[in-house]
Parts: C-alpha cells; sequence; structure tokens
C-alpha cells in the first residue's frame, strides 16, 4: 500500500487528479482483499486517500466525484476518536465545505482540524490547514522543513477550489 499510496501522492503533487483515481480503483479489490484494513492506522490511510482523490476530482470540475464517499470517510475517521483521524475527517469535511462554495464551513473544519493536529504532533498537516486559511505561519513551517512548494504538497490532501 505504502508504494501504491505515494504514487498517488505524486500524482495529485502534480496536479494528475484522474490517475490517482484509476491508480486508487485498480489497488483497492487487493487491499480490501489483504486484510490490512483491519488495522486501524491502515484504514485511516486509505480513507484519507481515497477522499483526498475524490475532492480533487470535484474541485478540478468532475461532477462524478463521489462526496457522499468522502463524508463516509471523514464519519468513520471521525468515530475512532485518535487525534490524527479526528484531524484527517476535519480535513476531508474542510474540502468537502471548500468545493461546495462554503468558506464559513470550510474555516471551521480546518480549526478542527489543526487543533487534532496539534494534539497529534503533525505539524506538517496542521501547517497546510494554516495555510488554506491563509495565515503565513503555515508555509513558514513547510519551508523550515524543508518542503520545496508548500503550495503543491497542499494539493496532496487539499484541494485548490
Amino acid at each position: 500500500m505504502f508504494t501504491v499510496k505515494t504514487a498517488i501522492w505524486c500524482e495529485l503533487y502534480e496536479g494528475a487528479v484522474e490517475s490517482a483515481h484509476a491508480r486508487f480503483r485498480a489497488m483497492w479489490p487487493d487491499l480490501r482483499g489483504s486484510g490490512l484494513l483491519s488495522v486501524q492506522l491502515m484504514r485511516a490511510a486509505a480513507a484519507l486517500l481515497q477522499g483526498s482523490i475524490e475532492l480533487s476530482r470535484r474541485a478540478a470540475g468532475n461532477r462524478d466525484a463521489n462526496l457522499a464517499r468522502v463524508r463516509q470517510c471523514a464519519d468513520w475517521l471521525e468515530k475512532t476518536e485518535r487525534a490524527y483521524a479526528v484531524g484527517y475527517g476535519a480535513m476531508l469535511r474542510a474540502g468537502m465545505a471548500q468545493v461546495s462554495g462554503d468558506a464559513d464551513a470550510a474555516r471551521q473544519f480546518a480549526r478542527k482540524g489543526i487543533e487534532a493536529f496539534d494534539r497529534a504532533g503533525m505539524s506538517i498537516h496542521a501547517a497546510a490547514l494554516r495555510m488554506r486559511l491563509g495565515e503565513p505561519e503555515g508555509r513558514v513551517v513547510m519551508e523550515r522543513e524543508g518542503i520545496a512548494d508548500p503550495d503543491r504538497w497542499c494539493r496532496i490532501h487539499l484541494p485548490d477550489a
């Protein structure tokens, strides 16, 4: 899964959204059959990846993007009550609000995600949400961590809308 996840991240980083979607769909049956989704961390990673792809598809104008699936992923992530997963769920909800044109809700969910990521010690994820809120601190954190193009890195999980 890690090799495929990395390839999908690269595709999202480059803006190759439909390639990322095709790769995820091709890998999904094997992932489901592997038993890895019974491990909470793996299931959370898969839920974030699937949700991020669908959000990117919608942001790119694909009306077939499955926002109901994004909502299901966010629901499951939040039910785990693990800080990292709650952050992922809030990030997906912020993305749903963003692609739906609800800037107020996007900001509220981004704030919730930042709080969760801060609790989990996930400074890069929190920084990405801060960047989406227009807070300069987010970019500073990412650049300090060696991320050459923070805007493109943000595209991995939270699409441009």
